[in-house]
């Protein structure tokens, strides 16, 4: 599988996509900011 990095704000989320929608997704980054970046992630799995 190939890895798309996405940068949002100061983490970076290395995703791969599982087929039939899904994708896995690995956060690089601090994860107690998750409530910052959560919508603009929600975003790009629409």
């Amino acid at each position: 599988m190939k890895a798309r990095v996405v940068d949002i704000g100061d983490a970076h989320l290395s995703v791969y996509e599982a087929g039939s929608g899904q994708a896995i997704v690995f956060l690089h980054g601090n994860a107690s900011r998750w409530q910052h970046w959560e919508p603009q992630l929600r975003a790009l799995s629409s």
